[in-house]
């Protein structure tokens, strides 16, 4: 009986043991894991300048940061700007395939309607049978790409025409603006069947395909009290930019009535408001579910996530459309709210004021006693010229810090453009180089972050040292450094930037514990001698240059003359 009864705790024990081991070993795999770096690609055709890219990207980069996830970001703007030119998907699928070509991809994010057909037509042969994760308000078409996850909300801009029929039900005047991109015309077709079902019989006014100038003059047109709901302006029908958000700036004060929209970005311009989309939440959402799919294993298909969108109103613009709080949907966000000033900082007010009452005292103190001693006069004044020329000194200093980058020491990236665009209004004769470090990234890879600091130090000081003193380097991004060779012809020009070429070759990086290596330099110019080309015009013709080097073996230099003369199939691989 006795021995029964041992033989069973002996074995509870055992078996209380072994599950102690297996959830230990779980915990750990489970800990290693997270520490895995995860290489996610983040397809957008959006211009990484416009406010709704750099808030989604903020938002990918502040979830990895509350996740305290190890992810590596690659972000691939589809939008034509970044070789200045159309080019074909085939064509940029070839360039994207051998750049991440031995390179392990986890996942890739699809952001935009533009960068989802990319993906439809070339993705399996990029990417091959990776996790997609799709940022659209349309559905995937899976029979062309097998689409894994999708963050979506088909309810986002019906809700926008719901919102207008709720404030004001007895409209007889709706416009809806934008450009004739194809973004906005699907946002058109789509509120204009809710319009169809809220507001059944009205004649609802589309101001598309309209440069912007005409545009302006078609809304101050409109009749009074005209509600205008404006979707996107990327593009004019001459093919000239403009971000969104700028468009709108610009139309509101022609509006004869109020003005809504459909993304948070939009809020701060003088639009009324809507039912929005958050860029922020939107990328969280889809780091998320990308994150669920990587530790999946295997690409497996989860169901659409909602964007996030929500009602919201400017309180400014509201008031002077005539609405209050009690008019609006219940739920509804209202920001920029004016509070007294009193109300809200009241312990710095009465501060403020305690320190402009002993401020008085002091003047009134102070001009007793210029009257009584006129010859403290002059010790008053040399004082006074004490403190403005330090304050033109910290001022100097600041200014100086500004404009270097902190890093290397060179002018930093608004430093340099700010020089570029001076030697163009001055429409001298000089020469523009874009210098990018070859195979940084392999370097960051096996030397660390503080290796590749070095390394950007290192060339850093040698370009100093073998530049002339009249020629101007700042470091632009990253590995990637500008040039600017004033009263320089393009042929001193390629002798000098040759010979650093030959230079950076010949530099060793040495580091801390003993590591050495060395550096490799592709340069990419264009001259200038004349009005004839913008900033931006040279930086492309430059960057595209730059490709050409990287592309014909690295540690080259290459400049305009050679691209007139290069194939467009020897421009980028096939």
């Amino acid at each position: 009986m006795i021995t029964s009864f041992s033989q069973r705790a002996i074995g509870f024990i055992c078996i209380s043991l072994i599950t102690l081991c297996c959830s230990a070993v779980s915990a750990g795999t489970q800990d290693v894991s997270s520490l895995v770096t995860k290489t996610i690609v983040v397809l957008s055709s959006y211009d990484p300048e416009l406010p709704h890219a750099q808030r989604f990207i903020a938002g990918l980069t502040t979830e990895r940061k509350r996740l305290n996830e190890q992810i590596d970001f690659f972000f691939e703007f589809v939008d034509h700007r970044r070789l200045g030119q159309r080019v074909s998907f085939k064509v940029r699928a070839d360039y994207l395939k051998a750049k991440y070509s031995g390179r392990k991809i986890d996942a890739v994010i699809i952001e935009s309607r533009f960068a989802q057909r990319f993906i439809e037509s070339q993705g399996e042969y990029v990417f091959g049978d990776v996790p997609y994760v799709l940022v659209s308000s349309l559905k995937a078409d899976r029979s062309k790409l097998a689409v894994s996850a999708q963050v979506t909300n088909p309810d986002w801009l019906p809700g926008n025409v719901a919102l207008l029929k709720y404030l004001y039900p007895d409209a007889r005047n709706i416009a809806v603006a934008g450009d004739s991109s194809r973004i906005a015309r699907s946002f058109t077709a789509s509120l204009m069947q809710a319009f169809d079902e809220y507001y059944p019989g009205l004649e609802v006014r589309q101001l598309l395909d309209l440069p912007l100038a005409e545009l302006k003059r078609a809304v101050s047109r409109l009749p009074e009290d005209t509600i205008v709901l404006y979707t996107v302006y990327f593009q004019a029908p001459d093919d000239s930019r403009y971000i969104p958000r700028e468009v709108l700036e610009e139309l509101i004060p022609h509006a004869p009535g109020p003005v809504f929209g459909l993304y948070r970005t939009y809020l701060g311009t003088g639009v009324i408001g809507g039912n929005m989309v958050s860029p922020e939440q939107s990328a969280r959402d889809t780091l998320n579910l990308a994150l669920q799919l990587i530790a999946n294993g295997a690409p497996v298909r989860l169901r659409p996530r909602g964007v996030y969108s929500r009602v919201v109103f400017d309180a400014q613009a509201l008031e002077k459309a005539g609405l209050s709080k009690t008019q609006l949907p219940p739920g509804a966000e209202v920001l920029f709210e004016r509070v007294p000033f009193y109300e809200t900082y009241f312990v710095e007010t009465v501060s403020l004021f305690s320190f402009m009452l002993v401020l008085l005292l002091a003047f009134l103190v102070m001009l007793v006693l210029y009257v009584q001693n006129r010859r403290h006069s002059s010790a008053l004044l040399q004082s006074k010229g004490l403190l403005e020329q330090r304050v033109a000194q910290r001022t100097e200093a600041l200014e100086l810090m500004a404009a270097t980058d902190h890093l290397t020491g060179l002018a930093n990236r608004a430093a340099f453009y700010r020089q570029l665009g001076q030697h163009v209004e001055g429409r001298g004769r000089f020469v523009l180089a874009i210098l990018d470090i070859d195979d940084f990234k392999q370097i960051n890879d096996r030397y660390g972050h503080p290796g590749g600091d070095q390394a950007l130090q290192v060339f850093a000081w040698g370009c100093q040292q073998s530049l002339r003193e009249q020629d101007c380097i700042g470091r632009i991004g990253g590995e990637e450094f500008a040039c600017l060779l004033p009263d320089t012809d393009l042929e001193t020009a390629v002798i000098v930037l040759e010979q650093l070429c030959r230079n950076v070759a010949a530099w060793e990086v040495s580091l801390a514990d003993g590591r050495v290596f060395g550096l490799t330099v592709s340069i990419g110019l264009v001259e200038h001698s004349g009005p004839d080309r913008s900033s931006d015009a040279l930086l492309q013709l430059a960057d595209r240059q730059l490709y050409i080097a990287k592309w014909s073996g690295k540690n080259r230099v290459c400049y305009e003359p050679v691209a007139d003369s290069v194939p467009e199939s020897e421009v980028l691989p096939h």
